[in-house]
């Protein structure tokens, strides 16, 4: 059987902390890696049917210890987390997710603004900032784990500029993923910041306040803005986020928009996706889309059920 290769997770012994309710799980990215093949081959096998004691033996694991790790990651069995990889899935979070940007729409898109959803600010770079390249600028940077790989994240005295996906030669080589457009600025590694503000915004309560400094034109900021009032677990198409804007023949646009956004995750250009449910393509990886997108759908199911 055919399977497709997905390495968006490295195998070192890198560590990173799931939060779970009032429990603290600790993963490392070879754990990852099982989960990674265990959703491939599912999605995969999905429409023949596949058991949990077949995807266990996928994953070198038995079926306890499997399902145990699964759930640590997703916060709900496999079988139930495969259906939110199906493409009527996607199809319902669009319909869902449309009166979210109908509301943006009557509310109007105003510029620097706050998102109560996330808990997040933002403010554009200066066209002087923009034309210098960052020079003059003190930029602080280090990786950290996350549900979904390795990754680097940056800030500004003014706040977060870029949160990207690491892999092949840029998990040694980190700085090569986010120097676009502020080549000279000063990058100064800072661990400490970086391990703190990657807790915060992966765990469990969405990671409280942040600022986000961006870069970008016009256009593009309001298309990240857009994204911004998406709820955590939903999901649009480009031609939707085209017609809120008002320019609803700019899908192409939109979708150029999305794929130049500097700050994966908080800014959530992952839950845009193809108007007949195909997640599409994916600055870091389309295999990672998916998941992130499945991993949210999973997450919504967990709260709900706690809530009951």
């Amino acid at each position: 059987m055919r399977k497709e290769r997905n390495d968006f997770f490295d195998s070192r012994t890198y560590t990173v902390i799931i939060m779970d309710s009032d429990r603290e799980y600790t993963l490392n990215l070879q754990d990852y890696r099982r989960i990674e093949a265990a959703i491939s081959l599912m999605k995969e096998e999905y429409p023949r049917g596949i058991d949990s004691r077949t995807v266990a033996g996928h994953t070198g694991l038995s079926e306890f210890h499997f399902r145990r790790l699964f759930r640590r990651w997703a916060g709900i069995p496999p079988e139930r987390f495969i259906r939110y990889l199906a493409k009527e899935h996607a199809l319902t979070l669009i319909r869902e997710s449309a009166s979210y940007l109908e509301s943006a729409l009557e509310a109007g898109f105003s510029g620097p603004g706050r998102f109560a959803e996330a808990c997040l600010s933002f403010e554009a770079m200066t066209p002087r900032e923009l034309r210098s390249r960052g020079a003059g600028m003190t930029l602080r940077w280090g990786t950290g784990d996350t549900p979904f790989g390795r990754a680097i994240l940056v800030t500004s005295e003014r706040g977060i500029t870029d949160l990207a996906f690491l892999e092949g030669e840029l998990l040694e080589h980190p700085l090569g993923a986010v120097r676009g457009g502020l080549e000279r600025a000063d990058y100064r590694e800072d661990r400490e910041m970086a391990s703190r503000l990657f807790q915060r915004i992966f765990s469990e309560s969405g990671g409280g306040d942040q600022v986000l400094h961006l870069r970008g034109t016009n256009f593009q900021i309001k298309v990240w803005e857009a994204l911004l009032r998406l709820p955590f677990g939903g999901a649009t198409d480009y031609g939707s986020i085209a017609s809120a804007l008002g320019t609803p023949g700019a899908a192409r646009a939109v979708g150029s928009a999305v794929g130049a956004n500097h700050v994966a995750w908080l800014i959530p250009c992952h839950r845009v996706i193809r108007r007949m449910g195909e997640s599409g393509d994916y600055r870091w990886g389309a295999f990672r889309k998916q998941c992130m997108l499945a991993w949210e759908a999973s997450r919504v199911e967990q709260m709900q059920r706690r809530d009951d």
